[in-house]
């Protein structure tokens, strides 16, 4: 597949994210025997899932764009575990369509206490976390890269630009007020 590189025993480093405001897919799967589960979604493409990792894919010239956020929790579907998963799907009609997906799973069942979208994910509460990149080609054929994360670590939040603008008025309002005050030091 051209574009792809990834060597067994590479070390892969990213991040995901999610809109906690995504809505409801409107075709649910059907309600498990015990449990919870659960798929949310954004049809703009554009904010529910960011998933990245130094694993390079060359982009497809896509068509349509689709997230999709899953949660369960101790659902029977998933054998009482809680499941939270993260897919990106960017494709064109007909042609070749490339799926990103972060699962993160709990065999105790107490990671998530509900199947809504978690506004924060205790990453230590999880035992299992995977990470898979699917190619699938107008052909039919599918090249799949299999991975098992070793590690999660919680990233500090991006600052909105609002934030950076108040810092620097607020910066900006200190230096003037210094420098006022040693202005009038200096005349008196």
């Amino acid at each position: 597949m051209s574009g792809v590189q990834v060597d067994v025993g590479q070390v892969i480093h990213g991040h995901f994210s999610y809109d906690t405001s995504s809505v409801l897919y409107p075709t649910q799967p059907s309600a498990p025997a015990s449990g919870s589960y659960v798929l949310y979604t954004d049809w703009s493409g554009k904010n529910l899932t960011s998933i990245s990792s130094t694993s390079t894919h060359s982009p497809i010239q896509a068509d349509y764009a689709t997230n999709m956020i899953q949660v369960a929790n101790n659902s029977s579907d998933m054998n009482g575990q809680d499941y939270f998963g993260l897919a990106y799907t960017t494709g064109k009609v007909g042609g070749p369509t490339l799926i990103d997906f972060l699962t993160l799973w709990d065999s105790s069942g107490h990671a998530l206490s509900s199947s809504d979208i978690p506004t924060s994910l205790n990453l230590a509460s999880f035992d299992t976390a995977m990470y898979q990149v699917a190619y699938f080609t107008e052909a039919g054929a599918v090249v799949s890269i299999d991975t098992h994360l070793t590690s999660l670590t919680a990233a500090a939040p991006v600052p909105e630009p609002e934030t950076y603008t108040m810092l620097l008025a607020g910066l900006g309002l200190l230096g003037w007020r210094r420098r006022k005050a040693l202005s009038g030091r200096v005349s008196g």
